[in-house]
């Protein structure tokens, strides 16, 4: 373990994370030793001693494409708000999340929604997303392993929806215990006292009022 760190302040240097003892925000920073896959695409994570990521500040960042995603190679905090999504018919064909291996901090929420993605490789030094987080119809995506650093999602209000922190819904290949697991230790991080949606994934169908929310999401994503 490293220096003192907060999880919501994204101040961990490149190819590191905060990780809290216990609930967040107050941690120190670790080295990721792996991101998946991705260490296939860009190399193994070599820790570069005193190196900082960007700080990229915009509304929304729309991301439909891999070129999309380059925009935030290098970046460790997004001040704005994340939508890997494509509106209307089609996936967003982005393949892999590897570009995103230096980010650490959203401060105003991210969608994952109508994509190819497999897995969430690439995310491993994520540990804070305020104002929500949506993973939603995606078609393969089968592990939230990935973001097992995540301790720290704030709520989010969509439309005239009640608040949530988290969507997870209509991810037919993910399986249910690993939704569980997330959930749980999230809840665990943060006291039991997460809103989190989950349905219409592998087994547990959706409530009238999850269905709406499900439907606003995909037709919007989080910003519209």
């Amino acid at each position: 373990m490293g220096s003192a760190c907060r999880t919501n302040e994204a101040l961990c240097g490149v190819e590191h994370v905060c990780r809290p003892p216990g609930g967040p925000p107050e941690g120190l920073c670790a080295p990721v030793m792996s991101y998946g896959s991705c260490d296939d695409v860009d190399g193994a994570p070599s820790h570069p001693p005193g190196r900082l990521g960007d700080i990229k500040d915009v509304d929304v960042l729309m991301v439909e494409n891999a070129a999309d995603l380059e925009q935030l190679r290098g970046v460790r905090l997004l001040d704005g708000t994340l939508e890997i999504f494509e509106q209307g018919p089609g996936d967003a064909d982005v393949g892999d999340l590897c570009p995103l291996r230096t980010l650490q901090v959203v401060t105003h929420g991210v969608a994952i929604g109508d994509s190819d993605l497999i897995d969430l490789d690439g995310l491993q030094s994520l540990t804070s997303v305020a104002e929500g987080l949506a993973i939603f119809n995606n078609r393969s995506l089968t592990s939230l392993q990935e973001l097992d650093n995540l301790v720290d999602v704030g709520a989010r209000t969509v439309e005239d929806f009640a608040p949530f922190n988290i969507v997870i819904a209509g991810n037919p290949q993910l399986p249910e215990e690993e939704i569980a697991a997330f959930e749980d230790r999230l809840q665990v991080k943060n006291g039991g006292g997460l809103r989190i949606v989950s349905c219409a994934n592998a087994v547990t169908p959706c409530t009238p009022a999850e269905a709406d929310l499900l439907a606003s999401l995909a037709a919007n994503g989080l910003s519209r």
